[in-house]
């Protein structure tokens, strides 16, 4: 037996571990469940699994597909190997859309990308890359998404594969417009409108829906308004009704925002905000607050746009708490697990692993005994480190304002003098424009504020400071993160995430890098060196 197909059968089975016990409602006994419709065929098995995805049972459905993807195997024909794919997309869609937990949708629609690639099954591949990409549009990461989207729809358009060309253009359209790059698409719009559609769902829709898009796109706005709002009326989906509902009524807002309708756009949008809630789409509601911020924020109404921007935060926060409560709950669970597959024999090796345990736990214990004092020794040095680096670090916080680098009077040229003037101006950007802490701000918007050239910007920073514009950005965003962080009485429900974007950071990864790099410290050590300041947050000034 080759070692990579017995890594491949472990793979599945922790999968299908996982799945029976964290899917399984109160009413199913799932070894009942098991002996039940174990005998059926995997067609009947997915079969059973997709009706009742459509009935909205989706802990049954979860069984009939754990059982169905614990059937994986090389040896699979052809057909069978596809449904097998199949069941894993599909489980991986119930943790993405229905416990909306990207984490544990992750592997199993790795693993169909893994069955479609390997078996060259197009419509695997296509489904799997579909719901990655909502993966990674749920952690903002839109770039890669949206070349998962792209992939996806390309294929289906070679594949001639209808229900595949309208559900990946459909998300792609989604993903561009929650990430403001809808320009992005144009290729893949006309390449939607060019399609030559049979009889399936949602056919009829993308006619009115890729042609709303391409007028927008275009900037022929009015007719974009009208083109969206004639499709509603076609939209017929399978499944997920009330998403693509949802999801529709804010690409007609976002049209309306673009013809200078702002008013109308709110109606809109805040229809979506409602529709969000009414059917639970935590991510929809999101990108609705987001939107009537935006939309608050061009009419001039600064507290509505605050309140909006406050909502989709806490909306981000609730989003990555429900994915760690639920990661918790799978690891509380797996234990739970470990007798349910007959072909998981840990009574075997139970006797062994007691003995092995009688005899490490003496040895065990003197050793742990040695490594609680050592890591006693390195805490109390730690702490007097992180005590110090905290103290500095606020300290530099509330100066604001980095140093700029003395005027050296001897020996000055005038092209010297034009710098230091450059970068004197950057400082005071730096320091009193609040469009540094957004996400897209460029060399080129430095430049713009500065009223200098580009080239100019980088020549200054370099020449006088030995740094570049990322790395002065990167400080001031700290320092005002580190004023974030420690003001518990204003930011104190934000999480580090929140934290992260609101000074600029899409990825936290990144932000942490950036933190560590500036202030020496990890964010989780400058919070509890935070909290252990005289137990309250200083007060301000």
């Amino acid at each position: 037996m080759k070692i990579a197909s017995v890594g491949r059968e472990i793979i599945v089975a922790v999968l299908f571990c996982t799945a029976a016990i964290s899917f399984a409602e109160n009413g199913i006994d799932y070894n009942l469940f098991r002996e039940q419709y174990d005998r059926l065929p995997l067609a009947e098995l997915t079969a059973r699994g997709w009706s009742n995805i459509k009935k909205e049972r989706i802990d049954s459905a979860a069984a009939f597909y754990s059982i169905a993807t614990s059937r994986y195997s090389e040896s699979l024909s052809r057909d069978e190997m596809e449904r097998c794919g199949i069941a894993f997309i599909n489980t991986g869609y119930i943790w993405l859309f229905k416990r909306y937990n990207a984490e544990q949708a992750y592997p199993w629609l790795i693993k169909a990308a893994e069955i479609g690639e390997r078996h060259n099954l197009p419509q695997v591949r296509i489904g799997a890359y579909d719901n990655l990409a909502k993966v990674y549009a749920d952690y903002n990461n839109y770039q890669k998404a949206m070349e998962l989207y792209k992939k996806a729809f390309h294929e289906a358009i070679n594949e001639h594969f209808d229900s595949g060309v309208t559900m990946t253009f459909i998300d792609l359209a989604t993903a561009a417009r929650n990430s403001g790059h809808l320009n992005d698409i144009a290729e893949e719009i006309k390449a939607l409108n060019d399609y030559d559609f049979g009889t399936s769902p949602l056919s009829s829709y993308c006619k009115y829906f890729g042609a709303g898009l391409e007028h927008l796109v275009a900037g022929d706005v009015d007719d974009a308004v009208s083109m969206l709002e004639g499709g509603e009326r076609l939209l017929d989906p399978v499944y997920e009704r009330e998403r693509y509902h949802t999801n529709h009524v804010m690409f007609e807002g976002t049209s309306l925002l673009a013809a200078g309708n702002t008013r109308k756009a709110i109606v809109k949008f805040r229809l979506g905000e409602e529709l969000s809630a009414k059917y639970g789409l935590s991510d929809v509601m999101q990108t609705a607050c987001n939107d009537l911020r935006q939309a608050y924020r061009t009419i001039g109404m600064t507290d509505s746009a605050h309140y909006y921007e406050y909502r989709a935060l806490l909306l981000r926060d609730s989003l990555y708490t429900m994915s760690k409560y639920d990661i918790i709950k799978d690891i509380e669970s797996a234990a739970a697990l470990s007798g349910l597959r007959d072909d998981i024999r840990k009574s075997r090796i139970r006797e062994e692993k007691q003995q092995a345990l009688a005899i490490a736990t003496s040895a065990g214990a003197f050793v742990a005994i040695l490594l609680l004092a050592w890591v006693y020794i390195k805490n109390r040095k730690l702490h007097r480190t992180n005590n110090e680096l905290y103290r500095k670090n606020m300290e530099a916080a509330e100066r604001r304002m980095i140093p700029c680098p003395p005027r050296d009077t001897k020996q000055q040229s005038n092209n010297d003098d034009k710098m230091r003037d450059i970068l004197e101006k950057i400082y005071d950007i730096l320091e009193n424009s609040t469009e540094i802490f957004s996400h897209d701000f460029s060399l080129e918007r430095m430049a713009s504020l500065a009223q200098v050239k580009p080239q100019q910007v980088s020549q200054a920073i370099g020449d006088l400071t030995g740094k570049n514009l990322n790395t002065l950005l990167g400080e001031y965003r700290v320092r005002e993160a580190c004023r974030r962080l420690s003001d518990t009485s204003t930011y104190g429900r934000y999480t580090i995430e929140s934290i992260s974007e609101s000074v600029g950071y899409r990825s936290r990864t990144h932000f942490s890098r950036v933190f560590k790099t500036v202030t020496g410290m990890t964010t989780t050590e400058f919070i509890r060196q935070a909290k252990n300041q005289s137990g309250r947050p200083k007060e301000q000034n």
